[in-house]
């Protein structure tokens, strides 16, 4: 299904600012994890990236999804290339989640400790 490209303004706003919004939300997110922070002007910028980045994906996500069901029948040439990375992409980011996960368990540990959550 060729429907050229997308709407001016999903070019021009949406996606510039959901790829920066991205950018910020996975390095504040490194940065915080690698610093042990769980308060401070990084920790505010990381909340503040999420939110622009939950509002331009859930834009980008509602402009498309009604396209979903025809593209699920067709037959599309680079289907198994496409399969293929989004696959790699999810292994890729799995393998990160469970590399970070004691950092980040140290991290909520630290966070929850202030009002006696986590009795670790």
């Amino acid at each position: 299904m060729r429907l050229g490209p997308p709407p001016i303004m999903l070019r021009a706003i949406v996606a510039p600012v959901l790829i920066l919004s991205t950018l910020v939300l996975f390095a504040t997110g490194v940065t915080l994890l690698a610093l042990g922070q769980t308060e401070g002007t990084v920790v505010e910028l990381h909340k503040a990236s999420f939110i622009v980045w939950f509002g331009a994906a859930a834009v980008h996500v509602l402009v498309h999804v009604w396209k979903l069901p025809k593209l699920l029948r067709e037959r599309a040439a680079g289907r198994a290339l496409r399969m293929t990375l989004v696959a790699g992409a999810v292994a890729v980011g799995l393998f990160a989640g469970v590399a970070t996960l004691p950092a980040a368990d140290h991290l909520q540990d630290q966070a929850t400790a202030v009002v006696h959550v986590d009795a670790d």
